[in-house]
Parts: structure tokens; C-alpha cells; sequence
């Protein structure tokens, strides 16, 4: 993994829609994000994603919690995973 630390010097705000499924209520938050290119091992750049702010552990997401991503076309789901030791 990078060392490297970078700053994203954009306003964060987060998008509030709520959804219902049957008698479930839930609140979906958005939060536009850019994709940076990284170098990987052999030095070629890849893409990084940086989920990075305050709202991150609002929404469960502690430090040192683990994750996991589902990888969809043109989607990307993180779910807390509870499980991981």
C-alpha cells in the first residue's frame, strides 16, 4: 500500500434521499468523490478512491473497522463486515 497522503481541497456536503421498501424506511446519503491515479508496484498508475471525512464514521465506518466492497457495473457498495478478523 502507498504511503502517500493526499488533501482533496473540495467542499463536502452530503445528499440526504430517503427511500421506502415495503415498510422499510431508510436514508440513502450521496457524496460525489473524484477517482486520483495512484502507481502501483510495477510504477504503472492505477485508480484510487479516497473515502475520507468525518461523515465516514457518522455512517458506522470507525477506524480500524473492516469493510467489504461489491463490485457491480459502474457501482461500488461498501458494507461494514462485522465478521473480518
Amino acid at each position: 500500500m502507498s504511503t502517500r497522503t493526499f488533501k482533496v481541497f473540495e467542499t463536502h456536503s452530503l445528499n440526504l434521499n430517503t427511500v421506502a421498501e415495503e415498510s422499510l424506511s431508510y436514508n440513502i446519503y450521496t457524496h460525489k468523490l473524484k477517482v486520483y491515479s495512484s502507481s502501483s508496484n510495477n510504477s504503472l498508475p492505477v485508480p484510487q478512491i479516497i473515502l475520507q471525512d468525518k461523515y465516514v464514521e457518522q455512517l458506522g465506518f470507525s477506524i480500524d473497522s473492516s469493510i467489504l466492497v461489491e463490485c457491480h457495473e459502474n457501482k461500488l457498495i461498501t458494507l461494514k463486515d462485522d465478521n473480518f478478523k
